[in-house]
């Protein structure tokens, strides 16, 4: 069995608090409000967010401490509850603390203080709720510290490695003004993982790394984001590492799914017991809500005993396999480059000169072709355009068929070329071998890593790391032309390839129009509806 986290979806929330509104007014309007925590009208929630950086610390024990730090600048009057979602409802809330620091508009200090008063959230269904008290303060600094349980699972990909995936909090567009201007993410991997050469990314390669006494430390920048794209998983970040390095990881089992199940069946009913009357009526909505509501992430669906889907070419299989966009732009250039529909004109920016508009033999290569300017530069809104429609028939091949063991059955199609790879010990059987696996091997993400250690080192002739991630100069024929042209096509890509994915994702998964209901001292935010096999630590937004 592989590890399911099941929490609700962030809209539903939003649906219950108007469900009840509804059925008070209808039904028993007295009751239903007296029961409803902190419902008291006239919030006034109007605020930016300047940063927000998360840090999640991984322990050996499947737990790990999470960290935030927020900046708010307060135009509202209603700044008195911040509420921040849970990677699931195994948080230790004895273990959180917090900090508040305010300032006015002229930079003078007026708060700093420890904030006890940290509650389970009675607005998001898996969260926290901190007591700031802030109303008519302009600058407002927030440090947020927590435990959290279930957050150290066995990977998806590889039964050997276990693996933590995280999602930042985010808060809903109606009472946040703008984009979150900075977003950053770190991952502190436990002290014992020596060093990173057996770990492996999830979603996203981390943008820098560095040792620090804790451990190693990963960071995602992602700079300017708005929330409906980290609602959505535009901004999700994950780890895998050997489970050597730590003494417990989950692995979700029936029982497991069952008591999580009873456990918050049981603290719902809990909440709602007061309210008699309408309880079936609540219950059918939420119900109801849940099942409408939108998943961040699509999977095929499939019946039990699905196979393999077969027959996806090496692009189409590195978007099933999840590899970052880029990479598989990059896998489409080649392939077009090595038809001779394009030719590449190597530089600081790649240039991409139209040949032969016939020999794209797939149709995204014929809207990737298309979307190469007359100055021979990559539109972006077309290549958008063309991620899109890809996306969407990729995911048409994919009905009926097993999504896990698709990407199985092609890492194994990968596996088995460099195990030839390894096998050809001269160079002219190198060549032959790198020739008939060109479009699969780099399917991996750690390409220049074993092109160091199998493949550079056979042609020039001495062993060990000669290329150091970057093209290496005097390899003979077919070699260097190949070496050449995927680096070529994947440094510079697009000149901002995180808002490529962005605008990809927030396309096919349009942000919701935010929440509703006006809570007394609060905004409302997402929590998310997760079915990961490693702890998708998604984090639903605060009030």
């Amino acid at each position: 069995m592989v590890g399911v986290v099941l929490k609700e979806n962030g809209e539903s929330g939003s649906v219950r608090r108007k469900a009840f509104v509804l059925l008070s007014l209808a039904i028993l309007a007295a009751v239903v409000l007296s029961h409803l925590p902190g419902e008291a009208q006239g919030a006034d929630y109007d605020f930016e967010l300047l940063k927000e950086e998360a840090t999640v610390r991984v322990r050996t024990d499947g737990k790990a401490d999470i960290s935030y730090f927020f900046e708010f600048i307060n135009h509202g009057t209603g700044f008195e509850v911040v509420d921040v979602g849970m990677p699931n409802d195994h948080y230790e809330l004895n273990s959180a603390t917090a900090r508040l620091r305010t300032y006015d508009r002229s930079g003078a200090l007026i708060k700093d203080r420890v904030i006890s008063d940290i509650r389970r959230s009675t607005y998001i269904d898996i969260g926290v709720e901190v007591h700031v008290n802030s109303r008519n303060d302009h600058r407002i600094l927030l440090d947020l510290s927590i435990r959290c349980d279930r957050m150290v699972w066995e990977s998806p990909n590889n039964d050997r490695m276990a693996s933590v995936e995280f999602r930042p909090t985010w808060f809903d567009s109606p009472y946040q003004r703008g984009a979150t201007q900075s977003l950053e993410v770190h991952i502190i991997l436990p002290p014992t993982v020596p060093d990173l050469n057996y770990t492996a990314w999830e979603n996203r390669e981390w943008d820098t790394q560095e040792l620090t006494e804790e451990g190693w430390k990963l960071t995602w920048d992602w700079g300017s984001q708005y929330p409906g794209v980290i609602e959505d998983g535009g901004c999700d970040v994950g780890v895998a590492f050997s489970k050597e390095y730590v003494n417990k990881y989950y692995r979700e089992t029936f029982w497991m799914i069952l008591g999580d199940w009873i456990s918050s069946a049981c603290a719902f009913l809990c909440l709602i017991l007061p309210i008699l009357a309408p309880v079936a009526l609540i219950v059918a909505l939420i119900v109801y809500s849940v099942r409408k509501s939108k998943d961040y992430f699509r999977p095929t669906v499939s019946m039990p005993g699905a196979g393999p889907r077969t027959g996806l070419t090496a692009p189409e299989a590195a978007m099933v396999m999840e590899l970052p966009l880029e990479k598989v732009i990059s896998f489409i250039l080649y392939g077009m480059f090595k038809k001779g529909a394009i030719q590449l004109v190597e530089g600081k920016t790649p240039l991409f000169v139209k040949l032969d508009r016939s020999k794209c033999t797939e149709k995204y290569e014929r809207d990737v072709y298309d979307a190469i300017e007359d100055r021979w530069y990559l539109d972006p809104g077309r290549l958008e355009d063309a991620m899109v429609n890809m996306i969407k028939a990729t995911e048409s091949k994919m009905l009926g068929f097993s999504q896990r063991k698709t990407k199985q059955y092609y890492k194994r199609i990968v596996e088995k070329a460099w195990e030839e790879i390894k096998a050809s010990t001269d160079p002219a059987a190198l060549e032959v071998t790198m020739k008939k696996h060109d479009q699969w091997l780099p399917l991996t993400r750690d390409f220049d890593r074993r092109m160091d250690l199998h493949v550079y080192p056979i042609f020039l002739h001495h062993p060990g790391t000669v290329s150091q991630g970057g093209p290496v100069p005097n390899l003979p024929g077919f070699a260097r032309t190949y070496v050449n042209a995927i680096h070529g096509v994947s440094k510079n890509l697009v000149v901002n390839t995180s808002k490529l994915t962005s605008n990809v994702v927030s396309t096919l998964h349009p942000a919701p129009k935010g929440g509703g209901g006006g809570h007394s001292g609060g905004f409302s935010g997402g929590g998310c509806a997760c079915a990961c096999a490693c702890a998708c630590a998604c984090a639903g937004g605060g009030r």
